[in-house]
């Protein structure tokens, strides 16, 4: 009887789970935002759909022409951002991770990315899609990996064997202490090595 019970609740849980999914899909094929607005936008009760605020909108746009100019890092932009009003939930600086959501939101151009997809939003924009890709190919540019100059040059990589000689010990001592160490102990699978000064 218990086993029934449980049957027909999760049976209720899955159904309930299917039909938002459904809904929410629906509702992102009418160009309609599902959830809370983003920075920027308020939700219309009225329209059951998103629309620029008169004021952060402007403000949003006024961020994006400066950052794709390459007048702004994310920390210079996430104070002027604050200094602007434009702050979290809970009345504090948005942070740089909240500043570069923002700027890769392409939901800014009417255009909604939900799993994977892209669907064409029926609210107005509030950038051009002209400045978003500027924007986009600005932090491209900043977020190329730098170089090292330091290389990693460890004593003895690569010249010792295992017993079965299966693979290379990788031996991954700094230098200094690899000089004043007398003997390595490896693993039970390597062999004991005694360094000969």
């Amino acid at each position: 009887m218990l086993q029934v019970a449980f049957g027909q609740s999760k049976y209720y849980s899955d159904s309930l789970s299917q039909n938002v999914r459904r809904g929410i899909r629906q509702k992102l094929r009418r160009g309609e935002y599902p959830g809370h607005a983003p920075i920027g936008y308020i939700n219309n009760l009225k329209t059951k759909n998103i629309e620029p605020d008169r004021i952060r909108s402007k403000i949003i746009k006024k961020a994006f022409e400066e950052f794709s100019q390459g007048m702004h890092t994310l920390e210079s932009l996430r104070k002027r951002l604050s200094f602007w009003g434009v702050v979290s939930r809970n009345e504090t600086m948005l942070s740089k991770s909240s500043v570069k959501k923002i700027l890769t939101n392409p939901v800014y151009t009417a255009v909604i990315a939900r799993s994977g997809e892209l669907y064409t939003g029926s609210f107005a924009p509030i950038v051009s899609k002209a400045t978003f890709e500027a924007v986009q190919e600005v932090l491209d540019e900043r977020s190329r990996p730098r170089k090292s100059k330091v290389s990693h040059n460890f004593p003895f990589t690569g010249l010792l064997r295992s017993e079965n000689a299966a693979c290379l010990l990788p031996l991954n001592l700094p230098r200094v202490m690899a000089e004043s160490t007398d003997i390595i102990d490896v693993q039970k699978s390597w062999v004991n090595v005694s360094s000969r000064t």
